[in-house]
């Protein structure tokens, strides 16, 4: 879950001033406490931190700290407060809002992800992880014309990077234009787990089941945890005529928690 791999130490030089200066000792205490939280040392992390917030609450970054120490240790309620409390200081900080972002999609969240990720990434020079991860919160809340217009802006920052086609090729499948989805999917140069995920999906949406069921093998291949796969494996097969195959691959993805395949076991009995 650490996404966040800034440059702490040269951060906390760059920010604004809180609303009194800080002094030299809050200065060195920040920058320890910002090694910590960088090189997973959370649990003496929390303890500078503490003591730096409870000195001056007006230390926006000591909160941003904690929220990202609280976020790498999977405690999304906690790491939300805490950037809620960095972001009343510094409402426009663009790494405050990214962190908002994921600590939202940590929760399941993902429209108000959404947001945060649109505001950090309001600038012209934002960051294309930022511009992927909002476009994959709005893929996720279901709103297809805004991916789509971050998925374009990724690609025209990073019109090579696989990983920008594939998430195009994504919301083209969830809008069930899959003869785009192939297109650009067959354009990318790696072929991992993610690759024939997304290819098998677009051929179990086209019904070349033959196909979808090679490509969610080679998938499962790479990559077993990708426990979505059985869920269209299992459609590509019911889609065949094997619905006791299907069944199967349905049993076998609400075991991996995609719950989901209970409504295509009800639906396809």
């Amino acid at each position: 879950m650490k996404t966040h791999t800034y440059i702490i130490l040269l951060a906390i030089l760059m920010l604004p001033l809180a609303a009194h200066p800080q002094t030299d000792a809050q200065q060195d205490d920040l920058q320890y406490a910002a090694y910590l939280v960088n090189n997973g040392k959370s649990a003496l992390a929390y303890p500078a931190l503490n003591k730096l917030i409870a000195q001056s609450p007006s230390l926006h970054y000591a909160y941003y700290l904690r929220a990202l120490n609280y976020y790498n240790d999977g405690n999304a309620k906690s790491a939300l407060y805490d950037i809620e409390q960095a972001l009343r200081r510094r409402p426009t900080n663009a790494d405050y809002l990214a962190l908002q972002g994921d600590i939202l999609s940590l929760m399941g969240k993902h429209g108000k992800a959404a947001e945060s990720y649109s505001k950090a990434v309001r600038d012209e020079d934002a960051p294309p992880q930022r511009i992927y991860a909002a476009a994959l919160a709005y893929l996720r809340n279901k709103d297809y014309d805004n991916a789509t217009r971050y998925a374009a802006r990724l690609l025209d920052l990073a019109p090579l990077s696989d990983s920008a086609k594939l998430l195009a090729a994504e919301i083209h499948i969830e809008e069930g234009n899959t003869i785009d989805a192939l297109r650009i999917i067959n354009t990318t140069t790696k072929q991992d787990a993610a690759f024939y995920r997304l290819r098998g999906m677009a051929y179990c949406k086209s019904q070349m089941n033959d196909l979808s069921i090679s490509d969610l093998n080679n998938a499962i291949d790479l990559d077993p945890s990708l426990s979505d796969i059985y869920i269209w494996r299992g459609l590509a097969k019911y889609q065949k005529g094997d619905r006791k195959g299907a069944h199967a691959d349905w049993n076998t993805a609400i075991s991996r928690r995609q719950y989901g395949a209970k409504e295509l076991l009800q639906k396809y009995r």
